[in-house]
């Protein structure tokens, strides 16, 4: 690609030069169609080496050329931005209900959510309660997230 566009700078400023160099006369068309001639067939000459551009041969022979997306990476990605976005959420829902999470993890296959681990840091149980374990508090913040009960792990 470099290359490409270093000859048609170098074209378009040999093309400059003629114009001002040459006198005129019966020379100088002659000499700015040959230099107009270059310029073209710099500019098309990545037509014929369709490895830098693309498939350009199927749109030139006006045949649809088919892309076919790698659909692990695409759902990869999207699955990446529903954990973080996600993640921003339930965390402000939890602090909203007087629950600070250090950290909030989402795992998600397919945008659907697998896991949600949560890590309170500031969860004080009464000595009076001392006996509630983690499925309560899970089942309370399931309800908080809105997520299947089943799905969410508490760290405390």
């Amino acid at each position: 690609m470099k290359s490409y566009i270093l000859s048609i700078i170098v074209t378009s400023v040999a093309i400059a030069l003629s114009e001002l160099i040459l006198p005129q006369g019966r020379l100088k068309p002659v000499v700015s169609t040959a230099f107009s001639l270059a310029l073209l067939f710099c500019v098309i000459s990545p037509l014929k080496n369709t490895s830098d551009f693309g498939d350009i041969s199927a749109v030139l022979k006006n045949e649809p050329s088919v892309v076919t997306p790698d659909v692990s990476q695409v759902n990869t990605y999207f699955d990446g931005r529903i954990e973080k976005y996600y993640q921003s959420v339930f965390k402000n829902q939890l602090l909203n209900n007087s629950l600070v999470a250090e950290e909030v993890i989402v795992e998600t296959d397919n945008l659907k959510i697998i896991k949600v681990k949560i890590f309170l840091s500031n969860l004080v149980i009464p000595e009076e309660n001392s006996h509630i374990d983690n499925n309560v508090i899970a089942n309370y913040v399931a309800e908080i997230l809105g997520v299947e009960q089943s799905k969410v792990e508490i760290y405390a």
